[in-house]
């Protein structure tokens, strides 16, 4: 026969009332302990140099506890004095936090919150976050943020017990520094790879998974101002598990063929509660040409700079792998819906580039593009674009598309100016900066009318080479008319 009897205590430094279930059989006791729990505050919003204190509670487990509260980069806080779920900091910047509490048993539990800082901008390079052991940060619960830099990131963790195993689920945004580009087959740590491995700058970046859960939008949060701010935006990549299921398939997904594409659906909500939207191709094999086919695998800058003052960014995903279920108004994607981020609210890499340039008055020359970008010669499609114009108007220029030539008119000799171009071949884009000085004296009138007889390069130090140099270098060309033209190249 078996007896029931429930137990209320008070354990103090938990403030909070427990209930404990003592069953009693032939004389035996026995206790159903409670697990080991964490509440803790949700996050906080300060101004800039001003504190915030964060509690956290904890109940059930085993006594005595080890407790340990730290800062995203992993230094333990002391607790406030005569409070010892307490702390009270002051961040230069918005900042995640963690209580971890380990029973006598040895069970650890780990929860996340943070403390939001208005009035300073900095990029999310998430460099300013300790990732644990295994090389990647999933969360510890169904609903935290990460943060970086002026940006906090919704992430949700959550173990699943069902009758095909046991297993973590998580959502929205995790971290990573693991460098392998490759997916074998393992989820874990393999989903937490990207395509080209590793970051692209520093060691951290973001696996992204935001598809909406529930009410969950999985968005990413501007923290510096409660108006929002203008985004520049972020380099962005494919994980390793999407390049790999697209160019090969898995169980799931179909490897693309002909018409295939995979897309990411950025929507960027402004103060007003507005929204504007802009796609993004990770993968594209729609093009007539077959050359123009791709799947990203490097890491590629994404602009956000045209969306205006932005609160909150969230995210969806197309593919032309999809099913539905009820008609044609639900689908589901087969494509794994994952991307990575990296260096969000930063600036894309721009190469720099000088071209001395001698014009004859009244004519337009042509400068092959294709010399001052990296281009596959491969029967794909390379477009050139002038991001932002020259800032001298004594120099002229425009793109002839087809030809992929830069036109220049010197409208004024000794004139200098600067223009960023572009150029974008399956997906991939380059920048560089080119500073065009107008030279009369070493005038090339027209590079289709003149052939190509030698080129020499010039080192810093004055040395010259048939073949190029390491680093800066001088390409100097002598045509048949006689002419020459120089322009500054990194190599």
């Amino acid at each position: 026969m078996w007896i029931f009897i429930y137990y209320i205590f008070n354990n103090k430094p938990m403030k909070k009332f427990h209930f404990l279930l003592i069953a009693l059989s032939c004389g035996a006791m026995m206790w159903a302990q409670e697990p080991l729990t964490i509440e803790i505050d949700e996050p906080l919003t300060v101004n800039a140099g001003e504190s915030a204190t964060l509690t956290g509670i904890w109940a059930g487990g085993t006594e005595p506890y080890t407790v340990v509260w730290a800062d995203q980069q992993g230094n333990k806080i002391a607790t406030t004095e005569g409070e010892e779920y307490q702390i009270t900091v002051t961040p230069t910047v918005s900042t995640g936090y963690t209580l971890t509490v380990t029973d006598a048993t040895g069970t650890t539990v780990t929860r996340r919150t943070g403390v939001k800082v208005r009035g300073v901008h900095v990029v999310a390079d998430f460099e300013d976050n300790t990732i644990p052991d295994v090389g990647y940060d999933q969360g510890y619960s169904d609903w935290e943020q990460i943060y970086s830099g002026s940006y906090g990131l919704e992430v949700g963790s959550y173990y699943t017990e069902s009758e095909w195993g046991n297993y973590w689920t998580w959502y929205g945004y995790a971290l990573s520094n693991l460098t392998s580009d490759t997916y074998s087959g393992n989820l874990y740590p393999d989903q937490f790879h990207s395509a080209p491995g590793g970051a692209h700058s520093g060691n951290n970046f973001i696996i992204a998974s935001p598809v909406p859960f529930g009410d969950d939008p999985c968005a990413i949060e501007v923290t510096a101002e409660e108006d929002g701010e203008e985004i520049s935006g972020f380099y962005i990549t494919n994980t390793a598990y999407a390049y790999d299921a697209i160019k090969n398939g898995n169980y799931y997904s179909a490897a693309f063929d002909d018409g295939s594409y995979f897309v990411l659906q950025i929507f960027a909500e402004h103060p007003d509660g507005s929204t504007t939207e802009k796609d993004f191709y990770l993968a594209d094999f729609r093009a007539a040409n077959k050359a123009d086919h791709y799947v990203i695998d490097k890491w590629e800058w994404l602009d956000l700079s045209d969306m205006g003052k932005i609160t909150k960014l969230t995210f969806n995903f197309d593919s032309s792998d999809k099913v539905s279920y009820d008609g044609g108004v639900t689908y589901y994607l087969n494509t794994p819906m994952y991307f990575a981020m990296d260096d969000l609210g930063g600036d894309p890499v721009i190469e720099q580039s000088t071209l001395l340039w001698g014009v004859t008055e009244g004519k337009t020359d042509k400068y092959d593009l294709s010399k001052i970008f990296e281009i596959e010669n491969d029967g794909s499609t390379v477009t050139y674009t002038i991001d932002e114009p020259i800032d001298n108007e004594g120099i002229s220029l425009d793109i002839d598309a087809e030809n992929g030539k830069l036109l220049i008119n010197g409208i004024e000799d000794a004139a200098s100016g600067t223009v960023l171009l572009s150029a974008t071949q399956k997906g991939h884009t380059q920048y560089v900066e080119l500073t065009v000085r107008i030279d009369r004296v070493s005038a090339v009138t027209d590079l289709d009318a003149t052939e190509v007889v030698g080129v020499h390069y010039i080192n810093a130090a004055g040395v010259v080479s048939s073949n190029p140099f390491a680093g800066f270098n001088i390409e100097v060309r002598t045509y048949s008319d006689g002419t020459t033209s120089a322009v500054k190249v990194l190599r």
